[in-house]
């Protein structure tokens, strides 16, 4: 499966509830639903995909024991997702993130030029602005970037199709690749600018090196641990929730990890220890 990331951008016309789970167990026409919906359905059929989770359609919403259970779960489900597709540039579910992006410059735009090949068939050579740097760009911030439920979709996802306003991005444990980038791999880039700019990467809380000082009281891992979290909570605090009551649900996926890795107390959104 695939799992969804994207902005609600207010109540959904379309969500799992009690008196909708029939109709939707029984399926409904693609037109019925959100253009953000029907457009990540389009890209996960594209990939072979078949299934996808989406909080919208796979929680009960107005089932208190469901929404605990769904919320426990997310560490599992967007870290074992095959994918995150995200909808960076969508501001509302009602928006479509499927859109000719053309190339992205910063100062030099691309110039083609007509060649024909030695086999004589016609074509054209693109020239592109060499070492493009979108994690340093002053309009790189995205709708989503701005949602704190989005924040811990991000960082429990070791993989992700990143549908921004001007670039489509894959971005996994081992580089960040922009669609259409001439870059060999190699040069494409890797993580460190995208998860700094998250400022704070769940891939070094899932390392082994310091949990052995953290659980012997050692204080350099003790400060260690501890700056990866406020880092966490510096990252997230900064960004946006339309009902004040998520502000702990909308980390406690975070926390779920962060308890699993170290098996410290989790006292809402502090640490006993």
């Amino acid at each position: 499966w695939c799992a969804l990331s994207s902005v609600w951008g207010g109540d959904q016309p379309m969500k799992a509830t009690k008196a909708t789970m029939k109709d939707l167990e029984e399926g409904l026409p693609a037109s019925r639903f959100p253009r953000t919906i029907q457009d990540a359905a389009t890209v996960a059929l594209s990939v072979g995909i078949p299934y996808m989770w989406i909080d919208s359609l796979c929680i009960i919403q107005d089932d208190p024991n469901d929404l605990a259970l769904q919320l426990g779960d997310m560490p599992n489900i967007y870290h074992h997702a095959l994918v995150t597709i995200t909808a960076s540039s969508a501001r509302s579910v009602h928006k479509s993130f499927l859109h000719d992006r053309g190339h992205s410059y910063s100062t030099l735009p691309p110039v083609a030029l007509r060649y024909k090949s030695s086999h004589g068939s016609d074509g054209r050579i693109l020239f592109l602005e060499p070492q493009i740097q979108t994690d340093q760009r002053e309009d790189f911030s995205e709708p989503i970037d701005e949602r704190g439920w989005t924040y811990q979709e991000r960082l429990l996802s070791p993989r992700a199709l990143i549908y921004t306003r001007k670039q489509l991005i894959w971005s996994c444990e081992t580089l960040d690749r922009i669609a259409g980038d001439p870059r060999p791999d190699e040069q494409s880039g890797d993580n460190t600018g995208w998860e700094d700019r998250l400022s704070g990467d769940l891939e070094s809380i899932q390392e082994d090196s310091h949990i052995d000082g953290v659980l012997e009281g050692s204080r350099e891992a003790v400060q260690h641990t501890w700056g990866q979290w406020a880092a966490i909570v510096e990252a997230y605090t900064a960004r946006n929730l339309s009902n004040p009551d998520d502000k702990l649900p909308a980390i406690s996926a975070l926390a779920r990890t962060y308890h699993a890795r170290f098996s410290l107390t989790y006292l809402a959104g502090l640490w006993k220890e």
